[in-house]
């Protein structure tokens, strides 16, 4: 049942600004358990009724995310109902392959600047699920719906498998993990196919 705050008391067993549970609401009054702990009746108009806030979740924070292609930046709604952006931090520049094929670079900038506007928000959830989904949103508008070039290629290192993860599922080609000869880091390649040329 809902709850109602008590606005005024009239010798009651009641509290003001006390919020107390309806039991039963008949036409006139609401039945609520009072101050000494008995379920009595009482004049609606002692009470204010309480609007319930809605429960903001990871989901509900995924589900808010948007694009703003202009300024290249995803914005989400966090728990506490503001907003929050995260820059693209993504260049692409032509590659020595191909006209049509382009090198994209700033990837690990991108993780880093997600990773920040994610450990912002409260509560003891890594909200691993809400990272994946900013990094596919930027990537699917950032990458595959390039109409300018066919092919796209990205590398970084495989620190962070998680993010990881996703680029493999948004690439069309990967490949496999790969020491480094000049660092000694794990790395990676992919291809993507854009909207200019999708299969």
């Amino acid at each position: 049942m809902a709850n109602v705050r008590c606005i005024e008391t009239k010798g009651y067993n009641l509290t003001v600004d006390k919020e107390y549970e309806i039991q039963r609401d008949d036409r006139e009054y609401f039945f609520v358990e009072n101050d000494n702990g008995k379920v009595a009746r009482y004049v609606k108009s002692l009470f204010r009724e309480v609007r319930a806030t809605p429960v903001r979740t990871q989901r509900s924070m995924i589900e808010s995310i948007s694009w703003n292609a202009q300024d290249r930046r995803v914005s989400f709604t966090d728990i506490q109902g503001n907003v929050r952006t995260v820059q693209s931090a993504l260049s692409f520049s032509n590659s020595s392959i191909s006209c049509g094929i382009h090198q994209c670079s700033g990837i690990d900038t991108l993780i880093g600047a997600i990773a920040r506007a994610v450990n912002q928000l409260d509560g003891d959830d890594d909200y691993m699920d809400l990272r994946k989904a900013i990094l596919t949103r930027i990537l699917t508008e950032e990458i595959k719906n390039k109409t300018n070039v066919s092919m796209i290629t990205m590398s970084t290192t495989t620190a962070n498998e998680d993010m990881i993860a996703v680029i493999d599922t948004v690439a069309d080609m990967t490949s496999a993990v790969r020491r480094n000869p000049n660092s000694s880091n794990l790395i990676k390649m992919w291809v993507f196919y854009t909207a200019a040329n999708p299969n």
